[in-house]
């Protein structure tokens, strides 16, 4: 029976996988406490800088934060304003339970955006999906849970976006679009499918929201000094972008690296303008190869979950993020899972290969030595490729 028309054991069956979610999480925090206690040293970042934007004072290169320093805007340090009102010993326990509740929205929404309703039709197969999510993307929430880092929350915020979009409900999406940017720029990698689509209206509400979420803090800080602080935002961007131009640099997960170091390129010295230009073409490729996949589906019903699924992938490929941020491949992986059947056998191979590179990399399992190799080699990155890939198979014969 559909349990929409009131059977409860539908409904219990698939909450036993958003269950199993909350018990991991429970479990995780458990052994880290009796194991090393419950740091959380990026959240402490974000929470600090709350606290200092309450205050008005400066938020970024302050010495004494040492390696933890606050890289992000004015406005994202006040969206953690509301956990202050408790000591960091009890916000960090508030925390962990938050990103347990978006792990838990994102692997729903994944597999509701890959198979709209099979947590009715078939909640034993949900259930199964949500297990392969959590293993194959442990070793990131693992990390994200540890470090107590924003992706996940990131990643939820990219999946609502497609849902409301899907709902034909402009102002959500611009707004969640907005207050994500605060966060990372990485969104801004949906301006150009929004205005391939004429999406005017949601690009003009996008600019009002970044503006008004953008001068928030102009209540604590003035109009001088946010303008300053927000300067110093930028340059904190600016430098990060300039850490990560080494092409040839072990454990580079750009695509732009992964290109230079496993080809032939990586007998060319590529410098100066020569990188730009180099960046730029590789850039112009992905756009050419992202603009063949979404003319590949225009007869598909529910082709925007694929196209926002590579888009969203191509993220950590194009930034150069933290390790744990390729979880953003999380929906190509649920897509993927879901058209198993579907796959050649040298595509399903190929499919667990890629699930163990951005995955399987355990410390405890390899050693230290062995699991520093395996991320200078950018195995992960490799992985998140390969999905990328197998998901254009799946559009090129029109199944997604």
């Amino acid at each position: 029976m559909d349990f929409k028309k009131g059977n409860p054991t539908s409904k219990k069956t698939y909450l036993l996988g958003i269950g199993f979610v909350f018990f991991v999480s429970v479990v995780l925090l458990l052994l880290e406490w009796r194991n090393h206690g419950i740091h959380l040293p990026d959240f402490e970042v974000y929470y600090r800088s709350a606290i200092r934007l309450l205050n008005g004072e400066n938020l970024y290169r302050i010495q004494s934060d040492d390696h933890y320093i606050f890289k992000y805007s004015p406005a994202c340090a006040a969206m953690f304003i509301p956990f202050t009102i408790f000591p960091f010993s009890i916000a960090k326990i508030l925390y962990w339970f938050l990103l347990a509740g978006v792990t838990a929205s994102s692997f729903f929404l994944c597999i509701q955006l890959a198979s709209p309703g099979i947590y009715i039709k078939s909640p034993s197969k949900f259930n199964l999906y949500i297990l392969l999510l959590t293993l194959s993307l442990g070793l990131f929430l693992y990390r994200e849970f540890m470090l107590g880092q924003v992706n996940i929350v990131l990643f939820l915020s990219y999946l609502l976006m497609i849902r409301f979009y899907q709902q034909k409900k402009i102002i959500p999406v611009a707004l969640i679009w907005a207050a994500g940017i605060m966060f990372k720029p990485w969104g801004l990698i949906f301006l150009p499918y929004f205005l391939l689509n004429k999406n005017f209206k949601i690009v003009l509400y996008f600019i009002i929201f970044a503006l008004l979420i953008g001068f928030s803090p102009i209540v604590f800080y003035g109009y001088t000094d946010l303008v300053e602080q927000t300067g110093r935002w930028l340059h904190e961007l600016f430098m990060e972008l300039g850490n990560k131009q080494n092409l040839g640099i072990e454990a580079n997960h750009t695509i732009f690296s992964i290109l230079y170091r496993y080809t032939p390129l990586r007998f060319i010295e590529i410098t100066g303008i020569w990188k730009l230009i180099y960046q730029l073409v590789v850039l112009c490729l992905l756009a050419i190869f992202t603009l063949l996949f979404i003319n590949r589906g225009t007869e598909i019903k529910q082709k925007e979950v694929a196209t926002w699924a590579l888009i969203i992938g191509l993220m950590p490929l194009i930034a150069q993020p933290s390790y744990n941020a390729f979880l953003l491949v999380g929906l190509s992986l649920t897509i993927l899972m879901i058209h198993f059947r579907q796959l050649s056998l040298w595509c399903k191979i190929l499919f667990i290969i890629s699930i163990i590179l951005i995955g399987g990399n355990y410390n405890d399992l390899w050693g230290t030595e062995l699991s520093d190799w395996f991320l200078d080699l950018s195995f992960v990155a490799i992985g998140a490729i390969i999905i990328i890939i197998l998901l254009f198979l799946l559009r090129f014969k029109r199944i997604v």
